[in-house]
């Protein structure tokens, strides 16, 4: 699997989703009132692997803001379906309209990280530095090509 490979958006994606939800999946019904239940090292979780995956070039800026930063709607909405499952009180309208507030915190992180990420990439399309392993042959026969160029310049 490559840098540039798109399973690796789909893994940061899900270490977000279960770094933001596996503690807010955790919390008793009472205690998972948005947006306050995400705020911590979950959603600092969403910044630091939008960070990471801007850093290392794995996909344009847009497309991994919005697939790191769905991964907090998701794991709220899970919550949603695991409480309709067992029959919890708490699932109506107003979970859902808490999920669209928490769809912005996670969109100020995942931008946040991102744009960090961005910062030191600034060497191709994708972002990342293209560089492949050069080998003693190749670079000699570059060089070998650039002094005969010169070399034919100068008569």
């Amino acid at each position: 699997m490559t840098r540039d490979s798109r399973a690796w958006r789909w893994i940061g994606f899900l270490i977000a989703l279960v770094g933001v939800g596996f503690p807010y999946w955790q919390l008793a019904p009472e205690q998972a009132g948005l947006p306050r239940a995400l705020y911590g090292p979950g959603l600092v979780a969403v910044g630091v692997i939008a960070m990471l995956l801007r850093a290392f070039g794995t996909g344009r800026f847009l497309t991994l803001w919005l697939l790191i930063a769905a991964a907090v709607p998701v794991a709220v909405l899970v919550r949603i379906a695991m409480n309709a499952a067992r029959g919890v009180a708490g699932t109506g309208p107003a979970a859902i309209a808490g999920t669209a507030y928490v769809a912005g915190s996670a969109a100020i992180a995942s931008t946040t990280g991102a744009a960090t990420g961005s910062a030191g990439n600034r060497g191709s399309a994708t972002g990342a530095y293209q560089t492949r392993p050069t080998t003693i042959c190749e670079a000699t026969s570059h060089h070998s090509q650039a002094r005969v160029r010169a070399s034919s310049r100068g008569r």
